[in-house]
């Protein structure tokens, strides 16, 4: 059944544009030869007889040992596109190993569950694969236990650069048997993320050749602009680049809306708040039979929209809920199998459901503000629609500039194209840092150039020399280690990790030091799900934030830091220097 807009479900007077986009059939094209009857026939078990011509070619491409880009829309089956080559080799090779790199926990636990139902489908030869993941989150006496006894890992960037690669002796035989790798929702690996991760890649082809291995690298991205470009820049190697969409796609509403102004109390004119009017869209959604996911900006919007559903529906309790990645991982996988099971009607939630998880069969999305970026708009909207169901996509624009002309100007919105995916592997800052930490995992030497760019890749190992932390262990050839102890630092930016623990002693959510600053410092009140706090007090010793019930009398209050900016002018030291005390780059170093 269609979803329309309708007068109860959007306030009329909001809608600014409606645009209607056809559904799409489908383009197909038989297997590769190379891949094996056993996984055609499972997946016939499952109602795939054929591949999309997308899928069909990215399979070809892999299965020749070539590293692939695929970059096609959400729903596009991508999962398939490593999937199958992965068990194609488990049943050639036993012994062979796999590595799936996802920028979210939830993604890899959400993957997981779909790789074990196609295994469990397939005729193996003997026992099946061990599809296991191994996170931040898994405790460490398993850690070693996973890493020796599964042939599929599924993990994170995080966790590879902290653990994997650092301590690879201990899990020797994994990196031995690697035939792939997997990046999933590979265009998060831009920008500041994406220095740190380009270089991970490297130093796991680094190792990857120490122990003889020559593993396929599989990526794949939302759509982006310069696919090669992108990919080639991430894992230091050419890679070809599937782009044509080939999936059917059933027919999608796109609304762009303004929150209509209102007067107030004083006569003066105001714009009702996004976020709110949000919630109330989501809630006659629901009511409707919809099912539907609404995207905030912040986590407190996030909480407030919850709120506000509830205040105006509470018979609506239990069947929606708000999801923040800051949820302990035992909440936020709770919520998924909730949201995949059908369970839950509807989610409000920040960016952390923005990736390729399979939750269910949706069929409305609000925004709740422009996420930045046209990629992410669609990557947003992505989450509706995914069997092919007709579906609407709500973009509500907030008070920034920026969202207001996008929705006030929908010829220029349509017509934007996807913006390209940046990643600088040459930021000799992330370069050096990443160097020191490979010569940790292995000594440097002169053959390491061809992971990095040769000039650059001289002139940083020559840098840490000279200032000490590399030490020369070996003159012919030469050889360099790292001097002393190389303490491991956050591919994100973190800062510590803070604990908020309610009465009972139950956490609920976890907070950086920054957010504690801003959001839980003593005295704040704070949502969390149907619940009001009060901060007792922030423990720096323990890292956990003492939670108290708010009083009653607070129940309409919120909280706001103050902030006190001050700037100062700073004495010049040095000419040509970067903040590290890095130079730009090869030349400049004397």
């Amino acid at each position: 059944m269609g979803v329309n807009i309708v007068p109860h479900r959007l306030d009329p007077k909001g809608v600014i544009a409606v645009r209607n986009i056809k559904a799409r059939k489908g383009e197909y094209a038989s297997y590769p030869p190379q891949v094996r009857g056993e996984i055609v026939d499972a997946l016939a078990r499952q109602g795939i007889k054929r591949l999309y011509a997308h899928q069909a070619e990215a399979v070809g491409h892999i299965l020749s040992g070539r590293h692939t880009i695929v970059t096609t829309s959400t729903s596009s089956g991508k999962s398939l596109v490593y999937t199958i080559p992965v068990l194609n080799n488990l049943l050639y090779n036993p012994s062979g190993t796999a590595l799936y790199i996802t920028p979210a926990k939830a993604l890899a636990q959400n993957q997981r569950v779909a790789m074990v139902e196609l295994t469990s489908r397939i005729q193996w030869p003997g026992p099946g694969p061990e599809v296991r993941v191994c996170d931040g989150d898994t405790p460490w006496e398993m850690r070693k236990e996973v890493l020796e006894t599964s042939n599929i890992v599924l993990s994170t960037p995080d966790f590879m650069h902290a653990t994997m690669l650092p301590r690879h002796r201990d899990w020797s035989v994994f990196f031995q048997n690697l035939s792939y790798v997997v990046l999933d929702e590979a265009h998060v690996f831009r920008g500041l993320l994406g220095a740190s991760v380009c270089h991970v890649m490297r130093r796991l082809r680094r190792l990857c050749r120490y122990y003889k291995a020559n593993p396929v690298f599989i990526l794949c991205t939302a759509t982006i602009g310069n696919p090669q470009e992108f990919a080639a820049n991430l894992i230091g190697d050419e890679c070809c680049a599937v782009e044509k969409e080939t999936a059917p796609t059933g027919n999608r509403q796109v609304v762009l809306y303004e929150p209509p102004r209102y007067r107030d109390d004083n006569g003066d004119l105001r714009r009702r708040l996004t976020h709110l009017d949000g919630a109330r869209a989501l809630g006659r959604y629901v009511k409707d039979g919809q099912r539907v996911i609404m995207f905030g900006r912040s986590r407190r919007i996030v909480e407030s929209s919850y709120r506000k559903v509830l205040q105006d529906s509470p018979h609506l309790q239990g069947m929606i809920t708000p999801y923040k990645g800051t949820y302990t991982p035992a909440d936020r996988r709770l919520i998924e199998e909730r949201l995949f099971s059908g369970d839950l009607k509807g989610c409000i939630t920040t960016s952390a459901l923005e990736l390729g998880i399979d939750i269910g069969n949706l069929s409305v999305a609000i925004l709740a503000g422009f996420p930045g970026s046209i990629s992410s708009t669609w990557q947003q909207w992505g989450r509706v629609g995914r069997n092919k169901q007709n579906s609407v996509a709500v973009l509500m624009a907030g008070e920034d500039p920026l969202d207001l002309f996008l929705v006030r100007h929908p010829d220029y919105f349509f017509s934007r194209s996807f913006e390209k995916a940046v990643v600088d592997p040459n930021k000799t800052e992330f370069m050096a840092e990443h160097l020191l930490v490979a010569a940790r995992e292995l000594p440097l030497e002169k053959e390491d150039r061809s992971f990095w760019d040769q000039e650059y890749y001289y002139e940083v190992v020559k840098f840490l020399h000279r200032r000490g932390n590399l030490e020369l262990v070996s003159r012919e050839p030469k050889k360099y280690c790292a001097r002393g102890n190389v303490a491991i630092f956050g591919l994100r930016g973190e800062s510590e990790t803070f604990m908020a623990v309610g009465p009972e002693g139950k956490v609920f959510e976890q907070f950086t030091r920054d957010a504690v600053l801003r959001e839980a410092f003593p005295g704040a009140i704070l949502f969390i799900k149907d619940r009001r706090f009060s901060v007792d007090r922030v423990d720096e010793g323990a890292k956990t934030i003492d939670l108290k019930p708010l009083p009653k009398n607070l129940n309409n209050y919120i909280t706001l830091p103050h902030l006190l900016i001050e700037a100062k002018e700073l004495r010049q030291t040095g000419k040509e220097k970067s903040t590290a005390g890095l130079p730009p780059g090869p030349g400049n170093w004397k």
